[in-house]
């Protein structure tokens, strides 16, 4: 970004350098919003086997099978990890055109 702010063009980046990291940026948001989705998957399994092992109107003896507000908050931070990944795709590519 410093570099950007000079007055002397030939100090700024090629648009061949610029290109080749933005490319880079998009398939390393693209391969965060894979695993973000695989983990995301993962806690909405774990999330799902405790709600259904818990037997209906009885107690709950093992802490380990009830279902905490950390794991919905979990599952939230995973929701918002794969957006931001989303988003961050969409800009490379935009950007990637713009470039181009």
């Amino acid at each position: 970004g410093r570099r950007l702010r000079r007055p002397e063009p030939a100090l700024h980046p090629s648009k061949s350098d610029t290109l080749r990291l933005v490319e880079f940026f998009l398939l390393t948001n693209l391969a965060g919003l894979g695993l973000a989705t695989i983990g995301s998957e993962v806690s909405v399994g774990v999330l799902l086997a405790k709600a259904i092992s818990q037997p209906q109107g009885a107690t709950i003896y093992t802490p380990d099978k009830v279902i905490r507000v950390l794991d919905i908050l979990v599952i939230a931070a995973n929701t918002n990890l794969v957006a931001a990944h989303a988003i961050g795709s969409g800009a490379a590519v935009w950007l990637s055109r713009r470039i181009r």
